[in-house]
């Protein structure tokens, strides 16, 4: 295919673009957010917590949605890693209706 300058240049910037763009599964890249992969590791492990509780109390994802007002969509997406940003207050509004206590701690 003959490409002129203009649009293998295009093409090029495309290519690295899509060359950095990371996996959903993997931690936000560094100078994006202060430190990211700590961050993206404390929200999963919450997360999973959070599931696991709520997999211990016999609860749907629907059962938890009534209980918090959260779309079981935005539920499923926390739990499978899709949703990688949730609020505090949607944390908080899960841990809730599964029973639980969610705690920010600060490092110093």
């Amino acid at each position: 295919m003959d490409l002129t300058p203009a649009q293998a240049s295009k093409l090029a910037e495309v290519r690295a673009r899509v060359a950095t763009t990371r996996h959903l599964d993997e931690p936000p890249l560094a100078g994006t957010v202060g430190e990211p992969s700590r961050f993206f590791t404390a929200v999963r492990a919450a997360v999973g917590k959070l599931k696991a509780a709520r997999e211990s109390a016999g609860l749907t994802l629907k059962d938890v949605s009534e209980k918090s007002g959260i779309a079981i969509e935005t539920l499923s997406r926390m739990e499978t890693g899709v949703a990688r940003n949730p609020t505090w207050k949607t944390l908080g509004d899960y841990a809730h209706a599964v029973g639980c206590r969610l705690d920010l701690g600060v490092e110093g």
